[in-house]
């Protein structure tokens, strides 16, 4: 219910919150009510959920008008952006964003927990054990992300070829 009317009143409701907002910010600033502006921030956030909310009405008033669901919508941007990163190759796509970019960020977890299975004073004590530990880390983290990136790169290609094959609504 909040929603629709949301969605019926978003102009005026939108401009009476920013309104508000900038009416707590003045009183904030000239009569010093909290030192923290705290009802600043509270009228920030409010615009921000109003706002948002606006916008989303918005898009789905735009996506009624054109027969389309949000689905359509997901479905849309996933073929016109798989197409550009299947061009890169698989290779290229398990390698670098796998392997390089999924890698490094899942080697912190990875070495946080090598670090407790052999011992933080093991792992202190001889600058090898660190390299050491770092480098196995490393490694499986490495192939960690490109394995997922291979399985996402076979999901990707099956619902790609779903969504742009012809002849899938002829069976």
């Amino acid at each position: 219910m909040l929603r629709a009317w949301i969605n019926n009143y978003n102009k005026h409701l939108l401009g009476i919150a920013v309104g508000c907002a900038v009416t707590a910010f003045i009183g904030d600033w000239l009569f010093h009510v909290t030192s923290d502006y705290l009802l600043t921030r509270i009228s920030c956030v409010i615009v921000f959920i109003i706002a948002m909310a606006s916008k989303e009405g918005n898009k789905k008033l735009a996506l009624k008008k054109k027969g389309l669901t949000p689905g359509d919508l997901r479905n849309i941007e996933f073929v016109k952006n798989w197409e550009v990163t299947r061009k890169t190759g698989l290779t290229k796509y398990c390698v670098v964003e796998g392997g390089l970019v999924t890698g490094i960020i899942l080697f912190i977890p990875i070495s946080v927990v090598a670090f407790f299975i052999v011992g933080l004073e093991t792992i202190l004590s001889n600058y090898r054990n660190l390299l050491a530990v770092s480098s196995v880390s490393l490694t499986i983290a490495y192939f960690i992300g490109v394995v997922i990136y291979y399985i996402r790169w076979q999901t990707n290609e099956r619902r790609f070829m779903n969504l742009t094959d012809p002849l899938r609504l002829l069976s």
